[in-house]
């Protein structure tokens, strides 16, 4: 087991297999048919948008497999117009729009842009939710 640990470290984007994490397969799976069915997409059509093998998402779609490439799997996401995160349940899938759009924007953004990012918001917070008011100019 130790091994393996080490091997998901070196090489993360590899595989996750459902024998060394705590991944719930089914919620994944569900969730990805979901979407699918919002979209009016297909396996086939999914595939063709991602770049995912067709047989690939069929085996998993179907319970065939229990594991997905990391890439696949947010290749996927990106062209259902989700996150892995809510893929995996970590977020909730039924997202407002504007969060979700918030959280794609964010992952495609560097660490230290996020990290000013939450920052400002966690200061407007503090202030409360208004804007602040404009004072009027004098001549």
């Amino acid at each position: 087991m130790y091994y393996c640990q080490v091997f998901m470290r070196v090489f993360p984007n590899l595989l996750i297999l459902r024998e060394y994490t705590h991944m719930n397969w089914i919620l994944v799976r569900s969730n990805i048919k979901h979407l699918m069915e919002v979209q009016g997409l297909n396996d086939t059509t999914l595939a063709a948008l991602c770049g995912v093998p067709q047989p690939t998402i069929w085996r998993f779609l179907t319970g065939v497999t229990n594991s997905m490439l990391l890439d696949n799997l947010k290749a996927i996401a990106d062209k259902l117009d989700s996150t892995v995160g809510e893929l995996i349940g970590e977020t909730p899938l039924e997202m407002n729009e504007d969060n979700r759009r918030m959280i794609k924007a964010m992952q495609r953004m560097p660490k230290y842009t996020v990290r000013g990012f939450i920052a400002a918001a966690e200061a407007f917070q503090e202030e409360g939710n208004e804007p602040p008011k404009k004072t009027p100019i004098s001549r």
